[in-house]
């Protein structure tokens, strides 16, 4: 479970963290500063929580952790939902550039 503990501040959910981390320490190469790459940067974040975390999840995890077991239908499932959304990253998000925002 994503979780961080800055002197106090506790936040979890790993974009938060992300969001957080990147406006405390300015670290614009991962988080730009302009608006409409910003929002393009959080437009794939809520797309991710979704469509490509939901499947690596189901499919990562009993990688992580022996206890997980994982049924096949919902193994298949997880593969499906993840060929899904490497399309529409492929075909929407990639199509005319090699990166989500800048160059």
């Amino acid at each position: 479970v994503p979780a961080i503990d800055d002197n106090g501040f506790h936040m979890g959910e790993s974009h938060a963290i992300m969001q957080y981390l990147a406006e405390k320490n300015k670290w614009l190469d991962l988080y730009p500063s302009e608006i409409q790459q910003r929002a393009r940067v959080n437009m794939y974040l809520h797309y991710h929580h979704r469509n490509t975390r939901e499947a690596s999840a189901v499919l990562t995890g009993p990688m992580f952790n022996e206890k997980i077991s994982v049924e096949p239908a919902v193994k298949e499932r997880g593969v499906e939902i993840l060929n899904n959304a490497i399309s529409v990253l492929d075909e929407y998000w990639l199509a005319k550039k090699d990166y989500l925002v800048g160059e």
